[in-house]
């Protein structure tokens, strides 16, 4: 999940003073760090339900609080990057920053003009909530419908699907009103797990 893995790194993340930052990362250039962030909750889902089931697909949602945020950014349907990070050095400071996820969408709460603001958003599963009209036909096999999702999820969702070799399935498509979110749980319940997005998105 991070970029380099040294002995810092493994001294200081066991150490009982560690110190952590936060940052979110606005269009790749803006960042708002710990001055302005007060906390942050990650919600990781896996599973829809109290009992394990396979072909589920669920998405994680984070919850920001910020203290008195830039008031040049338009934060509803904001998207962002967020990330955890470990000081793994004082002088200079330096972090390694570890990312939660990438997340869109995000609502904004606030009740006192922009002091104190709330912002709430999901992972790329928001993104997939559209009909999914497959280009493959209806007796097909699990690998074809895997890349036909692959491709088009990534020109018209902007998700990336992972590159993957499945078994040799020969399936009957259930070719209904589906969302994307639907095929790939379909694809993942046939393969007997669950589908998640990573926290590279």
């Amino acid at each position: 999940l991070y970029s380099v893995i040294d002995e810092r790194y493994h001294s200081k993340i066991v150490a009982d003073d560690r110190s952590f930052a936060v940052r979110i990362t606005i269009d790749s250039s803006t960042e708002l760090t710990g001055t302005t962030i007060q906390d942050i909750s990650l919600d990781e889902v896996i599973n829809s339900t109290d009992t394990l089931t396979m072909g589920c697909a669920c998405s994680n949602k984070v919850t920001i609080n910020l203290i008195n945020p830039p008031r040049d950014i338009d934060y509803n349907g904001l998207s962002f990057t967020a990330e955890i990070g470990l000081l793994v050095n004082d002088r200079p400071i330096t972090h390694e920053w570890i990312p939660l996820g990438k997340f869109y969408g995000a609502t904004a709460e606030t009740s006192n003009d922009f002091k104190n603001l709330k912002l709430t958003a999901y992972d790329g599963f928001c993104k997939m909530t559209d009909k999914y009209n497959a280009s493959v036909p209806e007796n097909t096999t699990l690998q074809a419908v895997y890349d036909d999702l692959r491709t088009q999820l990534h020109e018209n969702c902007g998700v990336t699907l992972g590159e993957r070799t499945l078994p040799n399935y020969s399936i009957v498509f259930p070719y209904l009103d589906i969302t994307y979110t639907q095929a790939v749980a379909y694809v993942a319940r046939c393969l007997g797990e669950i589908a998640r997005i990573n926290r590279n998105g």
